[in-house]
C-alpha cells in the first residue's frame, strides 16, 4: 500500500506537469501529498540559486508559521539558506546521499544553518518544540551531475527504513520533474524571445509550402501591405490580391526557380496594398527542408522609398545635365589628380577653345591661365580636395584664344560618389565688364569723398549743438521714467478692485453675472475692473488637471541647494514632467509629476550627473493615491491682505471621470495649453461645434477633471518672498486651522510640503514660528526645513501642465 501511495504522488505530479502546471503548483502537490502520506510537521523544497538555497515551497500550519515569524522577526518564505561547508545541506548535495536526523541536537544544528544571527539561533530549541520535530530527512535533488536542490521533511515520530526509501524514490522523480519543467520553461522563453525578435524585425518573413501557400508570417504585414496575418495565412502568394495580374506569370516562374537554385533568389516586384496603392518590394527566397518536405522562406522588404529615391536621382541627373549644357557660366570638372574630365559649351564659348584643346589636360596646363598664378591654383586645389569644403575665388586674370586679358571669378566645389569625393567641379564667370564698372565707381567714390570732407566741418558744428540738446532731453526722459516707476510701484488698488480680484481668485469658475451677485458688485463695474486687472497683469489664469486622470500617480518636490549650470536648468525646465520650478543662483526647487518612480528618476538623475554630493539634493515623494489632494489657492492670502471675510467651504468630493473620451482628451489638452482661450477659438482649432466644446468643458470642471485657477501677481501686491517649508509631519490640519500665507500644500503619511508668500521677512518669521509651535517641531532639528526665494531674484515662476496631457 505505501508503494502504491508513493506511485500515486508521483502520478499526480507527472499529471500536473503534463497539464503544463507551474513548478510551484507541482511542488505544492508534492508537499500536500507528502504530509498526508507521512504525517509530517513540515515538507519543504529548496532550489539552488548561486551559493544559497531558496525556499520554493513551504508547508506549515499557519498558526505555527505566525508564531515562528513572531519569534524570529523574519518572513520564512523570504529566507535564503547559505550552503555552509560541512553543513547538512552542503554535505547532502556534495555526497548525493540522504541524511536521517533523529537527535534533537542534530536537528537544531540543521535549523541553525538558516541564519548567521546569534540572537535567532538562540531561539532554535523553542522553534523545534513548536514544530514538534524529532526526526528529519534531508534528501538531495540531483539530476545526473547537476545539483538542483534539497527536499526537507520532518515530523514528530521516527521515520522507518521503508519510509526513508519511499522518500528517496519520490525525490528521484521530483528531480526529474523539476529538470523537465525548467527545460520546458527555458524552451518557452526561447520561443517567446524568438517570436518577439521576428515580430520586431522590420522586414516580413514568410514560410511557404511547395504550392506557394503562406503557412506563417511574422510582424505586422498590414504596416505596408494593409492585410492582416489572418487575411494572408492559408492563401497562395501567386493568387493573392497583392500581386498585380501582369506580374503573376513572372512570379510563378521565379517560384519554380527557387527549387532549382542552391543560392538565395532575389527579385523585385510591384505589389498592391489592400487600399489599392502601389508599393515595391524586394523578395529574397530560399528552399528549406522541414521533415523532408520542401518549403520556402521568403524575406520581404519594402523598397518603395528606395525606388522613389532612384527615380528622383534619375530626374536629378537629367536636371544637372540640362543645367550643365545650358548654363551661361563656364563649368569644368577635374579628377582628383587635377586633369580636366569635362567642360560645358559656355566655357568653350567664353574662351574660344575647343574640347580637344581642353579635356584631358592638367589644370596647370590650361591655355587660359597665367604662368605666375600656377602656385595659387595648386594650393587652392589641394585645399578643396583635403577639406572637402567649397571656396570662392573673387577675381583672377585669364586669357582667351584671341590673346585678350579678361577677369573672372570661380567657385570650386566637390562632387561625391557613394559618400566619397570623386571629382572637383569649378564654375567660372566672366566679370570683365563688372571690373571696369568698379574702376569707374572708385573714381566717383573718390570725388564724392572729397565733397563730403568739405561739408564735414559744417556738420560738426551742427552735431555739437544737437548732442547738447539730446543730453538735456535724455536727462528729462530719465527723470520722467523714475517718476513713472515710482508711481507704478506705489500703485494701490481701490475697494472694488480688491473685491473683484479676490472674487476672481476665490470663485474662478463663476461667470461675470454669477460673480457679481456673489461679491455684491455691479456687473458692468465688475467686467470693467476685471478687464483692467487682467490688462495690467494683476492676475493670470491656469488650468489645473486631476493628475490621476492624465496618468500621473506620483508627485515629487525636488530641492537642490547648490548652483546649477544653465544647461542643466534648461533640461529640467524642458522636462515634460516638471510642472513648476523656482530657481536662483543658489537654489533650484521643482514640482515634478510622473506616472511612476522610474519616470521621475530620469529627471532626478540630472542632479546626480553634476557630480556633487547628494547631501545637497532632497526629494519628497508623494504617491497621489495615499496623499492629500494638492490644492493651489491664493484666496486666503488675499482675504488677509485686503481685510476681507474669509469663510471656509467644504469641497465636494466628486469623483473625476475615470476614462476620458477622445474629444474630452483634445479639449482637456487645449484648455491646459491655453486656459484663457474662448470656446469659439477652441471650436475653430479643434474642429468641433461651440456647443460641444462648452458641454465638455462644463463636464470636465464639474467632475473635477480640470480646475480653473486664477493666480494673482504677488509682486504687484508688494509680496517680497516665496517660502518652501518642508516637515516630516502631517501639517495639513494645522495649516487649515492657523491663518497663514500658504498657497499650496500636499501631505503624505509622514511628510508635508508647502509653498507660502510673504510681504516681508518679519511676517515670514512670525508665521513660521507659529507653525513650528503648533507642530511641536520648534526644538527638533532635522525634522523641518525652510527655503526662501526673493521675488526679485526668481528666474522662473510658471506652471505648465499641457505637456502632461498629451494623451
Amino acid at each position: 500500500m505505501p508503494k502504491i501511495y508513493c506511485s500515486k504522488i508521483i502520478h499526480k505530479m507527472n499529471e500536473a506537469a503534463n497539464k503544463d502546471k507551474s513548478l510551484k503548483d507541482i511542488l505544492n502537490i508534492l508537499a500536500k501529498e507528502t504530509r498526508k502520506k507521512f504525517d509530517t510537521s513540515s515538507a519543504t523544497v529548496y532550489l539552488i540559486k548561486g551559493d544559497h538555497l531558496v525556499i520554493t515551497n513551504l508547508r506549515l500550519d499557519s498558526r505555527i508559521l505566525k508564531n515562528i515569524e513572531h519569534i524570529t522577526g523574519v518572513k520564512l518564505n523570504q529566507v535564503k539558506v547559505k550552503l555552509k561547508k560541512g553543513g547538512y545541506y552542503e554535505k547532502a548535495l556534495r555526497t548525493g546521499k540522504s541524511s536521517l536526523l533523529t537527535n534533537p541536537q542534530q536537528i537544531e544544528d540543521l535549523m541553525c544553518e538558516f541564519t548567521d544571527s546569534k540572537a535567532i539561533q538562540m531561539t532554535v530549541p523553542r522553534i523545534r518544540k513548536l514544530l514538534n520535530l524529532h526526526s528529519v530527512i534531508v534528501t538531495p535533488l540531483i539530476f545526473g551531475k547537476e545539483k538542483i536542490g534539497i527536499l526537507d521533511i520532518g515530523r514528530k515520530s521516527q521515520f522507518t527504513k521503508q519510509e526513508v526509501e519511499e522518500i528517496r524514490a519520490i525525490s528521484s522523480n521530483v528531480t526529474s520533474i523539476i529538470k523537465r519543467k525548467r527545460t520546458e520553461d527555458e524552451l518557452k522563453d526561447y520561443k517567446r524571445y524568438l517570436q518577439l525578435v521576428l515580430d520586431d524585425f522590420p522586414d516580413l518573413v514568410m514560410l511557404l509550402d511547395s504550392n506557394a501557400k503562406i503557412l506563417e508570417i511574422n510582424g505586422k504585414p498590414e504596416s505596408f501591405l494593409g492585410f492582416t496575418k489572418k487575411e494572408m495565412i492559408g492563401k497562395s502568394i501567386l493568387t493573392f490580391g497583392t500581386m498585380p495580374p501582369k506580374e503573376r506569370e513572372k512570379v510563378t516562374k521565379d517560384f519554380k526557380k527557387i527549387f532549382k537554385k542552391e543560392d538565395t533568389l532575389v527579385r523585385q516586384y510591384p505589389f498592391m496594398t489592400k487600399a489599392g496603392e502601389s508599393v515595391f518590394v524586394e523578395v529574397q527566397s530560399k528552399e528549406i527542408k522541414i521533415h523532408g518536405s520542401s518549403h520556402v522562406v521568403s524575406l520581404v522588404r519594402n523598397i518603395t522609398e528606395r525606388k522613389q529615391a532612384e527615380k528622383k536621382l534619375s530626374v536629378s541627373e537629367k536636371r544637372f545635365k540640362s543645367i550643365f549644357l545650358t548654363s551661361p557660366d563656364g563649368i569644368l570638372t577635374f579628377d582628383l589628380m587635377g586633369s580636366i574630365t569635362s567642360c560645358n559649351p559656355a566655357f568653350l564659348r567664353l574662351t574660344g577653345f575647343t574640347e580637344k584643346e581642353v579635356i584631358g589636360k592638367h589644370f596647370t596646363a590650361l591655355p587660359t591661365r597665367f604662368m605666375q598664378d600656377t602656385p595659387t591654383y595648386l594650393k587652392l586645389f589641394e585645399s578643396v580636395v583635403t577639406t572637402g569644403k567649397s571656396v570662392h575665388v573673387p577675381d583672377f586674370r585669364w586669357e582667351n584664344k584671341k590673346g585678350e586679358v579678361r577677369w573672372g571669378e570661380a567657385k570650386p566645389s566637390i562632387i561625391k560618389c557613394e559618400g566619397k569625393i570623386c571629382e572637383i567641379q569649378v564654375i567660372l564667370r566672366d566679370i570683365t565688364e563688372r571690373k571696369e564698372l568698379e574702376k569707374k565707381r572708385k573714381k566717383a567714390k573718390k570725388f564724392i569723398e572729397e565733397e563730403i570732407k568739405k561739408k564735414t566741418k559744417q556738420l560738426q558744428i551742427a552735431n555739437k549743438l544737437l548732442r547738447e540738446a539730446n543730453l538735456g532731453l535724455n536727462r528729462d526722459q530719465n527723470k520722467l521714467k523714475k517718476k513713472m516707476n515710482k508711481l507704478i510701484s506705489g500703485m494701490t488698488l481701490s475697494k472694488n478692485e480688491k473685491l473683484v480680484l479676490y472674487g476672481l481668485v476665490r470663485y474662478p469658475n463663476l461667470n461675470d453675472q454669477q460673480l457679481s451677485k456673489k461679491i455684491g458688485v455691479k456687473r458692468s463695474t465688475l467686467t470693467a475692473v476685471k478687464n483692467k486687472l487682467h490688462h495690467t497683469g494683476f492676475y493670470h489664469t491656469i488650468a489645473l488637471p486631476d493628475f490621476r486622470t492624465i496618468g500621473c500617480e506620483l508627485m515629487c518636490i525636488i530641492n537642490y541647494s547648490k548652483p546649477l549650470t544653465q544647461e542643466v536648468i534648461k533640461k529640467l525646465e524642458h522636462n515634460p514632467n516638471m510642472v513648476y520650478n523656482l530657481s536662483t543662483e543658489k537654489n533650484f526647487l521643482g514640482v515634478l509629476l510622473s506616472k511612476n518612480f522610474t519616470e521621475a528618476k530620469h529627471a532626478i538623475d540630472l542632479f546626480r550627473e553634476t557630480g556633487d554630493d547628494e547631501e545637497h539634493l532632497h526629494v519628497a515623494y508623494y504617491p497621489l493615491e495615499t496623499s492629500s489632494i494638492p490644492i493651489l489657492d491664493f484666496s486666503q492670502v488675499l482675504a488677509k491682505k485686503f481685510e476681507l471675510p474669509y469663510g471656509k467651504e467644504q469641497p465636494k468630493s466628486i469623483k473625476p471621470i475615470a476614462k476620458l473620451k477622445e474629444n474630452e482628451k483634445k479639449v482637456l489638452h487645449a484648455i491646459l495649453k491655453n486656459p484663457e482661450t474662448t470656446d469659439t477659438n477652441l471650436s475653430s482649432k479643434l474642429k468641433m461645434s461651440r456647443s460641444t466644446i462648452s458641454q465638455i468643458k462644463k463636464r470636465l470642471i464639474k467632475n473635477k477633471t480640470i480646475n480653473i485657477v486664477n493666480i494673482p501677481n504677488m509682486k504687484k501686491l508688494h509680496y517680497e518672498l516665496i517660502a518652501y517649508i518642508y516637515s516630516r509631519k502631517d501639517m495639513s490640519k494645522i495649516i487649515k486651522d492657523v491663518p497663514s500665507s500658504c498657497v499650496f500644500t500636499i501631505s503624505g503619511e509622514k511628510e508635508t510640503s508647502c509653498f507660502f508668500v510673504f510681504e516681508n521677512y518679519a511676517q515670514y518669521s512670525s508665521e513660521y514660528k507659529k507653525i513650528l509651535e503648533e507642530t511641536q517641531l520648534a526644538n527638533q532639528k532635522g525634522e523641518h526645513d525652510s527655503i526662501l526665494f526673493p521675488m526679485t531674484e526668481v528666474a522662473n515662476n510658471s506652471f505648465s501642465f499641457s505637456k502632461l496631457a498629451k494623451l
